[in-house]
């Protein structure tokens, strides 16, 4: 069975308009979620954000066929399945899962489309495989866009699989103030351009 990966991608607009336009006429959540549906056999969260994903994915992905190898060489990860999307004023939280990888080719598919629409929109993106294998973020912005990781050591992974709790919850909080290190980490990367000013 392949490892999930559990990705938070955190879109952030500086344009409202933009950013309602992308929630109504480009995810058209309403829609597909919240709409009484003529088709009886989408009934259940699930095939309603499936529906979501594919007609999404119809925008930015058209030239990506639904196969193993097609995904891989083009979103990067085996397959990806659309989890939960929340909206925060003027940000979209959207949690997938894909399998082995993070599915960067997506990732860069998504800043590309809502950067046509806001020139000033930014993605935020972390990430962990199910495994604990390794632990992600990344950052993507007019500055350009880095990724960073982390995989745990043998000494971490020990603490992990310790019948103390207390000693696993001492590697949860390691992964947490990893995580954050990594969210810092690619965030100062992208917060100038390579002549070092910020505009």
């Amino acid at each position: 069975m392949a490892n999930h990966v559990y990705t938070n991608i955190h879109i952030r607009f500086e344009d409202e308009k933009a950013c309602r336009k992308f929630e109504s006429d480009i995810l058209q959540y309403d829609k597909w979620m919240n709409s009484p549906d003529t088709d009886d056999s989408v009934t259940t969260y699930w095939q309603r954000i499936t529906k979501l994903q594919d007609a999404y994915f119809n925008i930015i992905c058209p030239d990506v066929e639904q196969t193993r190898d097609d995904y891989i060489d083009k979103l990067g990860a085996k397959w990806v399945s659309f989890e939960d999307i929340d909206f925060d004023d003027l940000e979209i939280n959207l949690n997938i899962t894909s399998a082995w990888s993070p599915a960067h080719g997506l990732f860069a598919r998504i800043y590309d489309h809502v950067s046509e629409m806001d020139p000033d929109a930014s993605l935020l993106i972390d990430w962990e495989d199910e495994g604990m294998n390794f632990i992600g973020a990344a950052s993507y912005n007019k500055f350009g866009d880095d990724c960073d990781e982390y995989e745990p050591t043998e000494e971490d992974l020990q603490l992990l699989n310790d019948e103390d709790t207390d000693r696993i919850d001492e590697f949860y909080e390691m992964i947490s103030e990893r995580t954050m290190e990594l969210i810092d980490c690619v965030l100062y990367n992208t917060s100038f351009t390579l002549n070092g000013s910020d505009e």
